[in-house]
């Protein structure tokens, strides 16, 4: 059996927060 490893960048947010809509359409939010 050969052992495959591949590196990617990525981002665990443990905690997501969905603030106000803003103008542009998006959302502002808060992570941890």
């Amino acid at each position: 059996m050969n052992k495959v490893i591949i590196n990617s960048n990525a981002k665990v947010n443990i905690g997501l927060k969905v603030l106000k809509d803003r103008e542009d359409g998006y959302h502002d939010i808060v992570t941890v």
